[in-house]
């Protein structure tokens, strides 16, 4: 009996000791983030949530950790991507859900700075400092946009837009006025004028000079681009657009090109694809084009009321061999 009594009594402890050994892997990922140990924290998570606790609060923390994770690891290393993707994975683990305020600010404060990352990262060419231009720009925004009440990315933005706009637009004045000369700077006129527009749209002669650019650079050929075209005329009907268009093949080889590889962009982003319409007497066709040859015809589009066009391109599948902005 008592040889019984102690197996049953080593069992009960043994039961106890194990169950309460065991870990809660939220409450352990609580720990571990409280101490700024946010990798092994959003191990943990990611353990609960793949266990069945996938709850709106647990996506939350997911989130929150991986932001920390990003941010910490560039504040050591100034490795922009490492911060960028963390904050992607964060967007991914809210997905489907709404987050709460708390949590759209610790957003805005990744993006914040994200943006500030690639505002102050050196760039290595022309193609590289656009596209960092580009991407702190959009990130500012986001950063705002999550956050209206966050006072650090509003003055970053503004100090933002007040170190670029003159600069830009400045430059843009210089390359219209040498375009007198030679209107192939009216294609670099409108890349800097553009760039001063979206710094500040309410900018009214800005947007003029980005009007008057866009329009004088509608008949010339930007040789820049693989299938630079032209547009010489233009007519308008209350359900489509029409475009006499000059096409020309600036690659080393023969390729065939078609008016369906126009696609016209309207302000919402549709993408309305070119038609070859029997009504006008020079249809563009489909047809192929020796290197450094020319093909022109008229381009129509099939638009609804009320959709505003503001550029075309001229694309291959999905790579844009050529584009051109409305004015």
């Amino acid at each position: 009996m008592k040889y019984r009594f102690r197996h049953l009594l080593f069992f009960v402890l043994s039961m106890a000791l194990l169950f309460g050994c065991s870990s809660d892997p939220v409450q352990e990922g609580d720990q571990a983030f409280q101490k700024g140990r946010y990798g092994p924290a959003l191990k943990y998570y990611k353990t609960a949530y793949q266990a069945g606790t996938q709850t709106p609060e647990l996506k939350e923390k997911m989130a929150r950790a991986a932001l920390n994770l990003g941010m910490k690891l560039y504040q050591q290393r100034r490795v922009i991507k490492a911060l960028e993707a963390r904050i992607n994975e964060a967007e991914n683990y809210l997905s489907g859900s709404a987050p709460s305020d708390s949590m759209n600010r610790a957003l805005s404060e990744a993006y914040l700075m994200l943006a500030g990352a690639y505002d102050y990262e050196r760039a290595e060419n022309f193609i590289q400092k656009r596209k960092f231009f580009e991407a702190a720009l959009e990130n500012y925004r986001k950063a705002i946009a999550l956050d209206s009440a966050n006072t650090k990315a509003r003055k970053a933005a503004r100090e933002f837009q007040e170190k670029y706009f003159a600069k830009y637009f400045q430059k843009g004045l210089e390359l219209f006025k040498a375009a007198k000369k030679d209107k192939a700077n009216y294609f670099s006129a409108e890349y800097y004028f553009e760039k001063a527009y979206r710094m500040a749209p309410e900018h009214e002669e800005a947007n003029d000079y980005l009007k008057r650019t866009r329009k004088a650079a509608l008949p010339l050929l930007n040789l820049h681009q693989a299938f630079p075209f032209a547009i010489s005329d233009k007519l308008e009907k209350p359900n489509w657009l029409a475009f006499y268009i000059f096409l020309q093949n600036n690659t080393l080889k023969k390729d065939t090109v078609s008016a369906a590889n126009f696609y016209l962009i309207t302000e919402a982003g549709d993408e309305i694809q070119g038609q070859s319409s029997s009504q006008f007497s020079k249809p563009f066709q489909t047809q192929p084009l020796e290197s450094g040859a020319e093909a022109k015809g008229v381009v129509t589009f099939a638009i609804k009321a009320g959709q505003k066009p503001v550029k075309i391109v001229y694309r291959e599948g999905n790579k844009v061999q050529s584009f051109k902005y409305l004015p």
